[in-house]
């Protein structure tokens, strides 16, 4: 089918329109793709993390010796300073030597002085054996007189116990004779008991006449009731005759009503008029007598019933009046015998009197027993102390450590002062006696010399040592007989880590010593320490740059590259993935096996900041797979 100029033109304007659709995608996509962020993604791989362990530190020495000399004397030169090599023939340091003789005399004095006190100490201690020999003779005469005086207090005591119990046993046998107690309650009982009779009697009586007054007036009110009710029924009668007679009146009107109106034989208004008045009255009427016969009626049993309760009154009435009479009669009985209370006082006075003189007599012989005793106490105690004093007049002396500490005292400022002298005899002058390198000076020209070290040397005759100080973290890597790699300028060799721990200065850090072969080293040289350690092989393993870390610390994250379907086709996009750390280092980090797989992206780097979700495009060159 040949084609007409007209469709030749939309076949080729509609390619046209494709063409041009086919670059806008193509410019869009390239806009849209130039703002996204480029990364760098790598895959994980199978390694170890390699631990790597390097301190500085320096050259210490081996052994330290001090330098000593005596304490306070004042320092004229000294000629060695930090540093410097000595020898044992090498002067260090001089002693003044004017204060040096000034020290020298007062060692010679202190030294007469102790040797005055030995002498006066020995003629004291004769002076104090007389002293003691009159004492042991005047304690043996206390005591003797003491003894005497203890026994003729204790001869009264007891005469004067002896007499109190002889009173006490008289008064005793002439006792004084009272009712017993049972007795007395039996008395006591009785007479109470009599006592609540008459007051029940009393009791009794009362509450007869108050019966009998109560019954009075009860008889006196069932008198009026009874008159009143036969008064009310008397006048029901009445109205009930009255009633009575107003039904017959009305009868008999209604009776001439109905003659009447039988008599016309034709109806009669007026006449049937009256009847049904008459009627009506005779009804009211018959209504006003059934109304008076039931009062009537009430009134019968209300004067029935007021009758009753009258012979009822009246016959509680003589009751009561028998009761009453009764009952004083027998009060009166009651009250023509009467008792007395039984009285023992003149007895218990007389018997008060004895106790108390009995008491008397028993507190005269406690008193006596006491005073007894007492003596006798006092006499024991008075002798106990005489003896004592004897004794202690016979002990021995005490323990006095003086003469010999007198003795150690002097021979002591005669040990400094020949220690003083031989300085004189050197001049003054303080050699160190050793080969080695002078560490510490502590001395001042013109200050006097302390009571430590005055000077510090290290021993060069000893090896040197290897120090450096590591980090909490580091010794983790690092332990005592560890083979470590020492760098000292350019010389490195293989060493064994002889002593690790926790240095004192700083509790999160730790020194590390390496001694080092004899020879090796120079003192305060400065170099490394170090040491390196594989762990085990992991399966996943991811550079450190690409974990992340939230939660202080506690969480890790990695950044992964994901595929999606998007509105210009197939698209990346960043995928947040959790993750736990077995193992890490600076380059490295292992991760828990299924947490990533061998085709899982990692991203280790990007030229913007990226968070999940977000569209990305990798960093030409792209990975081989994916181009």
């Amino acid at each position: 089918m040949k084609l007409t100029a007209g469709q030749k033109k939309w076949i080729v304007g509609f390619f046209v329109f494709l063409g041009l659709m086919w670059m806008c995608t193509l410019i869009s996509r390239s806009v849209y793709a130039s703002g996204l962020a480029q990364v760098t993604a790598v895959y994980p791989e199978e390694r170890s993390i390699v631990h790597r362990v390097e301190a500085d530190g320096s050259v210490k020495q081996g052994s330290e010796a001090a330098v000593h000399t005596k304490e306070g004397l004042r320092v004229e030169k000294i000629y060695v300073r930090e540093g410097d090599t000595v020898n044992p023939d090498t002067v260090l340091f001089r002693i003044d030597r004017e204060d040096l003789d000034e020290k020298i005399r007062e060692k010679e004095l202190e030294a007469a002085k102790l040797e005055y006190q030995l002498s006066d100490l020995a003629v004291n201690k004769e002076l104090s054996e007389q002293e003691k020999q009159e004492q042991i003779e005047r304690a043996k005469e206390d005591y003797e007189s003491a003894r005497r005086k203890a026994e003729t207090a204790q001869g009264r005591a007891g005469e004067e116990l002896l007499t109190a119990k002889e009173r006490l046993e008289k008064h005793l046998e002439n006792g004084v004779s009272v009712t017993p107690e049972e007795e007395r309650r039996k008395a006591e009982a009785s007479f109470q008991d009599w006592l609540n009779e008459g007051a029940g009697l009393k009791a009794l009586t009362g509450e007869k006449e108050e019966q009998l007054t109560n019954a009075s007036q009860a008889a006196e009110a069932a008198s009026a009731a009874e008159t009143a009710a036969a008064r009310k029924l008397s006048e029901a009668e009445q109205k009930r005759q009255a009633a009575q007679s107003q039904v017959d009146a009305a009868d008999g009107e209604v009776k001439e009503a109905e003659k009447k109106l039988a008599e016309a034989g034709t109806p009669d208004e007026s006449l049937e008029q009256a009847l049904q008045a008459a009627q009506t009255q005779l009804q009211e009427a018959q209504a006003q007598l059934a109304s008076a016969v039931a009062e009537a009626e009430a009134a019968g049993k209300e004067a029935e019933t007021a009758a009753a309760g009258l012979a009822s009154a009246n016959q509680a009435l003589d009751t009561a009046r028998a009761e009453a009479e009764a009952a004083k009669k027998e009060l009166e009985a009651y009250q023509a015998a009467p008792r007395e209370k039984p009285d023992y006082s003149a007895q218990d006075s007389a018997k008060s009197a004895w106790d108390s003189e009995k008491d008397a007599l028993e507190e005269n012989v406690k008193n006596a027993q006491y005073a007894a005793q007492d003596a006798k106490e006092n006499g024991e105690e008075i002798l106990k102390d005489a003896g004592r004093k004897e004794e202690d007049a016979e002990a021995p002396e005490k323990a006095d450590s003086t003469e010999k500490l007198l003795k150690l005292q002097l021979e002591q400022v005669k040990a400094e002062l020949s220690e003083y002298e031989l300085i004189r005899k050197a001049d003054g002058d303080v050699r160190g006696e050793l080969k080695g390198t002078v560490t510490a000076v502590n001395l001042s020209v013109g200050e006097r010399t302390p009571d430590g070290a005055a000077v510090v040397c290290a021993d060069s005759s000893e090896p040197f040592r290897f120090e450096a100080v590591l980090t909490k973290e580091q010794k983790k890597y690092v332990n005592q007989g560890d083979e470590v790699t020492i760098t000292l300028g350019k010389r490195k060799q293989q060493l064994r880590v002889d002593y690790l721990a926790e240095d004192e200065s700083s509790p999160v850090a730790y020194r590390a010593v390496v001694y080092l072969p004899e020879q090796d080293g120079s003192l305060g040289m400065s170099g490394t320490m170090a040491r390196s350690v594989s762990s085990e092989i992991y399966a996943c393993c991811i550079p450190a740059d690409a974990l992340y870390s939230e939660n202080n610390g506690t969480r890790f994250y990695v950044y992964t590259v994901g595929e999606r379907n998007g509105i210009l086709g197939k698209e990346l996009y960043v995928d947040k993935r959790v993750v736990k750390v077995l193992e890490q280092n600076e380059e490295y980090a292992a991760l828990e096996p299924g947490m990533l797989s061998s085709e899982d992206m990692v991203i280790t780097a990007s030229d913007k900041e990226i968070r999940a979700n977000d569209v990305i495009r990798y960093k030409d060159p792209a990975p081989d797979d994916y181009r």
